[in-house]
């Protein structure tokens, strides 16, 4: 006799989507529903089967057998937390020679001034800390400010680094974001001997790109960056370079163009990022623009657009949708910290400011600059690694933000697709915003689950993007 097993759901148009604890889903007709629920056995074989192998349904005699399985299936999906602060940022200055109408960072922007630079003293700290970290794969990424207009410490920090290493053997991944107005020859030169990735930033076209992002010389900030992005792949790669977007109210309804952009500047990702309630952004409102409701109708309309291109063979991928979509198609997580439970905060990423403040977050940082530090767990100058990831600081924050023990979310079927930016909470709270992110979140996998369910070729191309493949290449 086959009973059922916990799951949730809810209503996409007139079908039923079922999620259970450890993400498995499938559709269902509401006229089929009542009899799940009421008697099980009333369901067709077809059905049943497909039930029983997603885990929504046992047969009393295998009890055990499926609640094993599914405790093999959540562990695999928690299997982040055994990567204890894999990613770490490391604010190398708060100068910048841009200025964005919407910095998170509040960097400087009006001169260069070298008392806004991290120290050789602290960067040799920053990086003792680092590698005291239990996670054998260690991702570190410079930010700023512009991380290029203090380069000799990051080159100090890469060789140290990796002397450091040599004893340790963990893998180290470097990454620099940066704007690319200051990538000279022996700069790229250098990134290119150390193998260290480049992450950048364009918003669309030049018009838009250059609204925003307004250089603080006479020159175009978009053309400078769009040479060197051609530069970089000519000679390089793609694989070694990748771009995001921050979406304006001037780009909302023009995402199509912005994907042309991206494309014909050799790039085969775009992240629709919407903008984040930290900095400027704060300031100026910038963050409310636009409402969450416009920024999902123009999301799908660009994940559509994209979705048209892929299944005319030009290959592109929208990474907000990739993020979730690993963890919808594959039994795995991914390092995506905005979306982990408990919270990725501190225990997936740790920032380490100019001063040597740690940070749980880049967004937690950008509270710092404005005297809120409610979020900074120590300092490497003052304080030794366990001080700083063994704080009661740090446990309550993550035992404050576990979405499987919060009544807010309880009743959700994507739980097992979600997670808690605590800082992101804090932040809608104070600007009484509560629940954008959320919002956000739910309507991105409201429109992936329709998608997949509308066409099976949207979920083909899909699956090309969490296996990074070609359409063409994936049979389902």
């Amino acid at each position: 006799m086959v009973k059922l097993l916990p799951f949730r759901f809810k209503y996409l148009g007139n079908t039923l989507l079922l999620v259970n604890e450890v993400g498995q889903f499938l559709y269902l007709d509401p006229l089929l529903f009542t009899d799940l629920i009421t008697n099980p056995t009333l369901i067709n074989e077809d059905l049943k089967f497909e039930m029983l192998g997603k885990g929504f349904l046992y047969e009393e005699e295998y009890f055990e057998q499926a609640t094993d399985e599914l405790a093999i299936k959540l562990r695999t999906k928690k299997e982040f937390l055994s990567n204890f602060t894999s990613l770490h940022i490391v604010v190398l200055t708060q100068n910048c020679n841009s200025n964005c109408s919407y910095c998170h960072a509040s960097s400087h922007s009006a001169s260069i001034d070298k008392s806004l630079n991290m120290d050789i003293k602290t960067a040799r700290k920053v990086c003792e800390t680092i590698m005291q970290t239990p996670s054998q794969s260690i991702k570190i990424e410079f930010q700023g400010g512009e991380p290029t207009l203090n380069f000799n410490v990051l080159a100090y920090i890469v060789e140290y680094l990796e002397a450091l290493n040599r004893r340790t053997k963990k893998y180290l991944e470097f990454v620099i974001c940066t704007n690319l107005l200051e990538i000279d020859k022996p700069i790229f030169e250098y990134l290119k001997k150390h193998n260290i990735y480049i992450s950048t930033s364009i918003d669309g076209p030049q018009d838009i790109h250059d609204k925003h992002r307004r250089p603080i010389n006479k020159y175009s900030n978009y053309l400078l960056a769009e040479a060197n992005i051609k530069k970089i792949i000519n000679t390089w790669g793609k694989d070694k370079l990748s771009a995001l977007m921050t979406i304006t109210k001037e780009s909302l309804n023009r995402l199509g163009e912005c994907v042309d952009t991206y494309i014909s500047l050799g790039l085969d990702s775009i992240f629709f990022r919407p903008i984040n309630p930290y900095g400027l952004a704060e300031k100026s409102r910038t963050f409310s623009s636009y409402s969450v409701e416009q920024y999902l109708v123009a999301y799908e309309q660009g994940l559509r657009y994209i979705l048209g291109l892929n299944l005319n063979g030009i290959c592109i991928r929208e990474e907000y949708a990739t993020i979730f979509l690993r963890k919808i198609l594959t039994p795995f997580s991914t390092g995506f910290v905005d979306i982990q439970s408990p919270t990725g905060n501190g225990i997936g990423c740790a920032v380490y400011d100019i001063d040597g403040n740690v940070y749980v977050s880049d967004e937690s940082r950008m509270l710092g600059r404005l005297g809120d530090y409610s979020f900074c767990i120590g300092n490497v100058l003052e304080d030794n690694y366990k001080e700083i990831f063994n704080s009661e600081k740090l446990h309550n924050l993550v035992t404050d933000n576990i979405i499987e023990a919060d009544y807010r979310c309880w009743g959700c079927p994507y739980i097992p697709y979600c997670g808690r930016d605590a800082v992101r909470s804090y932040q809608e709270k104070r600007l009484s915003v509560e629940g954008s992110n959320c919002n956000i979140h739910k309507g991105i996998l409201d429109i992936l689950f329709s998608l997949i369910r509308e066409n099976t070729d949207y979920e083909t191309v899909f699956w090309s993007w969490v296996t990074a493949r070609n359409y063409k290449d994936v049979v389902l």
